[in-house]
């Protein structure tokens, strides 16, 4: 995680122009970056704090107030080489699914572990890596080795860094 600064355009009805401004734009721009992921910054998790208003302009079709905000938040941005602590969530002979902060998935093909240390357990469905049992809950530290960006969300392929 970073935190990053970031420039957006927030919309605001005129009847939240009081003493509370900055509140309210804070709390606009935290329900619209909620769910949003984009190429350059990752997923904003948070966002901290507004450092300034660049500009405000009244809207033509609304009438609305149209702030432009540089503001601070908490980014998960995919990169290869980010090391991510992880919680398995599916487990195939194939590889092991993780969930990174119920954000992001990452596969760990098998062809990421090392050859001698794991097995695939077919009675139970888990790995035993390096004498560990891994199972579906458990929370297991990786690197991220390659990511790709596409329609919104970013696809990651991983390998475990420590059992």
């Amino acid at each position: 995680m970073e935190t990053v600064k970031i420039v957006r355009r927030i919309c605001l009805p005129s009847r939240y122009l009081d003493s509370n401004l900055m509140a309210h734009l804070l709390n606009e721009i935290t329900n619209t970056t909620k769910e949003q992921c984009s190429k350059d910054h990752g997923y904003i998790l948070s966002v901290k704090c507004i450092n300034k208003i660049l500009s405000h302009k009244i809207g033509r079709a609304n009438a609305d107030n149209v702030f432009t905000v540089e503001f601070d938040a908490v980014t998960l941005s995919p990169k290869p080489g980010l090391q991510v602590d992880c919680t398995v969530c599916m487990i195939y002979p194939d590889g092991i699914l993780v969930n990174i902060m119920n954000r992001q998935k990452m596969l760990i093909p098998t062809t990421s572990m090392p050859i001698d240390d794991y097995a695939f357990d077919n009675n139970t469905g888990n790995y035993i890596v390096a004498g560990r049992t891994i199972k579906v809950g458990d929370k297991i530290v990786a690197n991220i080795t390659d990511s790709q960006y596409n329609n919104g969300s970013f696809s990651c392929i991983g390998v475990l860094k420590d059992v």
